[in-house]
């Protein structure tokens, strides 16, 4: 019985995380080279603009393609986001000496401080832009957003040149998505069963992906593919993406 109930404890807390990590913005400020938005997803945040996430979460090649950023801007959010990742290492919680993963509250408290400090760095990166900047970045961080729910890398966006029908079609599966997502957290929350939970969001997102990859032409679904082969991610999202019946 107790056993059951360790067991339980665990399960419980890997889907909420994984709810966490899909509801509140999924994998934001990645933590690799080149300033805002580098090769590796990371830590969660919330609805810090109306486009849904911060600007920080959006790869540097991106804001300067849609933006039209310059050097100085560029350099300035490059500090910002290095700034703030010093201070996430810093906030992030240490394991209990028993090994075992903090309790729900806990964590529920950490996720707190760690969007309330990510909302006041998104506000010094918005100061950065311009009004007319300022105007444009809700669509682009939506777009990462989007993206992002649908297993396409933001890395490789600059390279898709999405047309706009294309984003619409893009933006449309990511809403239906996140609401499967809310209504399986929710289901599961009023059931009090969260055992399966985590493989339905999983299939929800691998679902997803196959209906965004019919969205693309050849040579972009040939781009996704590369990129997520040679960039495998983990949480069990897409490791390369192929159109229903086609061979690569």
């Amino acid at each position: 019985m107790m056993l059951a109930r360790i067991h339980k404890s665990k399960t419980l807390i890997t889907v909420l995380s994984v709810a966490c990590l899909t509801l509140l913005g999924s994998a934001l400020l990645a933590q690799g080279p080149g300033g805002p938005g580098g090769p590796r997803g990371g830590f969660f945040g919330g609805p810090m603009m109306r486009g849904g996430g911060s600007i920080l979460m959006v790869p540097m090649p991106i804001l300067k393609q849609q933006l039209g950023l310059s050097s100085s801007q560029e350099s300035q959010l490059n500090t910002i986001h290095k700034d703030m990742q010093q201070e996430m290492q810093s906030l992030r919680p240490q394991r209990p000496q028993n090994g075992q993963r903090p309790d729900m509250q806990t964590m529920q408290a950490h996720f707190q401080k760690m969007r309330t400090m990510m909302e006041d760095y998104n506000k010094k990166a918005l100061a950065v832009l311009t009004p007319e900047q300022q105007k444009k970045a809700p669509k682009v961080v939506k777009l990462v957003n989007d993206a992002n729910t649908v297993g396409i890398p933001a890395e490789v966006l600059p390279q898709l040149k999405l047309s706009s029908d294309q984003v619409k079609h893009i933006e449309s599966i990511a809403n239906d998505t996140q609401k499967q997502m809310q209504a399986a957290f929710q289901n599961a929350r009023q059931n009090n069963d969260f055992s399966s939970m985590r493989q339905t969001m999983m299939q929800t997102r691998s679902t997803a992906h196959s209906n965004a990859m019919t969205v693309l032409t050849d040579n972009q679904v040939n781009i996704v593919n590369n990129y997520l082969k040679n960039h495998p991610r983990g949480m069990g999202g897409p490791r390369g993406g192929q159109r229903p019946g086609r061979n690569n």
